[in-house]
């Protein structure tokens, strides 16, 4: 308004001025007339001014000046409102965790690609950062005050970072209608505490791969899993496996769990939020089961890792394995005809091997400028976008979080989502809160004293035992560390 107010006034102060120049003209004709009345010529006749006349003269030239003015200030200001600003160049800082030479590395790029053709302005400063690092590093530099930007990670540190102050949430940008475009699940995952943290780029979680020149079809029970194994298992004059029955990282954490699921028990006590519940009956006999494959029935490798897994599958010496779709490009790389499909129903129990369900995504730092925050809320919508998920499945064969995708024709026509799908349906909630994080290290200590990598050498139950009741106590220890 008082910028209204201001132009009003200066448009009065324009007509006097115009006003004083034309009198002063009219004033210089008046005498030249009167002179032309004293002194006559022989010719032209006299010019008579009257009062009219002189009237109407001001009135013409005020309103020509006052018109020429607002005109004037119309076009002005028409021209103003319709040239945009050029943004103010911002550079975000972006650790990435995909693996290189992998499809999701591919994809991501294309991706990248497309983003800054779009958005020229924002910077990109785009380091790779090793997925079991990329956690602690993140908490260090972010106590240092130089965290990045953005960060790719795994839903569950979503708690842990959000109570150590470390990443900002989505609330500002990502509303109701926003997050409705991913699935539900893909939503909670970033969810704590009554808010949103970050978006999905997938949905991803364990399932079972198959060599189909081997295992022509999957097993639905672990006693089938045992019978096919021993059927394609085979070894040098040493003893040594060099054709597996199945093989995953048996010390792995993650890997346990769906066993560990399958078996009856849990990670955190149902009745007990974050207390956990890993030193169990249920537990004991998941780890049982995985050291017979070891030692009794002699079909897995002990002592195996991922590398072995992998090394194995890809040249064709294992028949089934346990991994994740982000593997499958570089199996398809090695040439196997595989299959995928949800992992076998415990026999002893009736219950599904059930794999944690959870995603990765991506997470904006706490205590950015706003200019920073902004461009990193368009990046991470821009990376988790249909289109972008469209990439990632295309390149790498990943599930999207995308609601619309999962009835798309590149979901539905594709064998290899189909049976991550189908293991989606049997798969177990993958926790997010703080407490998740205490509890890698102690049980992968665990599996690591109480599962056999030398079958001469088993560990007994009391062993496997005292192993479990000392990673629930470093866990406890662990969480309370948290408070």
């Amino acid at each position: 308004m008082k910028k209204d107010l201001k132009a009003k006034s200066s448009r009065r102060r324009g007509v006097t001025t115009t006003q004083v120049a034309i009198a002063i003209a009219v004033i210089a004709v008046i005498a030249a007339v009167v002179f032309a009345v004293t002194y006559t010529p022989p010719s032209p006749a006299p010019v008579t001014i009257t009062q009219t006349s002189v009237q109407t003269s001001v009135k013409t030239s005020l309103q020509t000046s006052v018109q020429t003015s607002v005109q004037t200030s119309v076009v002005t200001s028409v021209q103003t409102s319709t040239v945009k600003p050029t943004p103010t160049p911002v550079t975000l800082t972006i650790w990435h965790t995909y693996a290189p030479g992998s499809g999701e590395l591919e994809a991501f790029n294309a991706s990248v690609t497309a983003f800054q053709a779009t958005y020229p302005y924002i910077i990109l400063n785009i380091q790779m950062k090793p997925f079991d690092a990329a956690r602690a590093d993140f908490v260090t530099a972010s106590l240092a005050g130089k965290a990045p930007d953005v960060l790719r990670i795994a839903h569950d540190w979503t708690g842990s970072l959000v109570a150590q102050g470390f990443v900002a949430p989505l609330e500002p940008y990502a509303d109701a209608a926003f997050l409705d475009r991913y699935l539900p699940v893909a939503v909670q995952d970033y969810q704590f505490s009554g808010r949103t943290w970050g978006l999905a780029e997938n949905i991803n979680h364990l399932a079972l791969i198959y060599n189909k020149d081997l295992v022509p079809t999957p097993p639905a029970t672990t006693d089938e899993l045992i019978k096919i194994s021993q059927g394609i298992t085979q070894k040098d004059a040493t003893g040594k496996i060099t054709q597996a029955g199945i093989v995953w990282p048996t010390t792995g954490t993650y890997w346990f769990s769906g066993f560990l699921n399958g078996f009856g028990g849990s990670i955190f006590d149902p009745a007990r939020p974050g207390y956990p519940a890993v030193n169990s009956s249920a537990a004991v006999d998941a780890i049982q089961f995985i050291s017979d494959l070891i030692a009794k029935y002699e079909v897995t490798p002990p002592g195996a890792d991922y590398g072995v897994m992998m090394n194995l599958f890809n040249t064709g010496k294992a028949g089934m394995i346990i991994n994740g779709p982000w593997e499958l490009s570089n199996i398809k790389k090695a040439g196997i005809n595989y299959g995928v499909a949800a992992l076998p129903t415990v026999s002893k129990t009736g219950k599904p091997i059930a794999p944690l369900i959870g995603s990765q995504g991506w997470v904006i730092a706490s205590g950015k400028s706003p200019e920073v925050t902004d461009a990193a809320f368009k990046f991470i919508a821009w990376i988790t976008s249909e289109a972008s998920q469209k990439l990632f499945i295309e390149k790498a064969g990943t599930l999207p979080s995308n609601k619309d995708l999962v009835t798309d024709p590149i979901i539905t026509s594709n064998p290899d989502a189909a049976g991550y799908l189908a293991q989606a349906f049997k798969g177990a909630p993958f926790p997010n809160i703080p407490e998740m994080g205490a509890v890698w290290s102690p049980m992968d200590a665990a599996l690591t004293a109480s599962i056999p990598t030398d079958i001469t050498k088993l560990p007994t139950p009391a062993e496997i035992q005292a192993a479990l009741n000392k990673a629930e106590a470093d866990i406890l220890r662990a969480i309370g560390s948290l408070g």
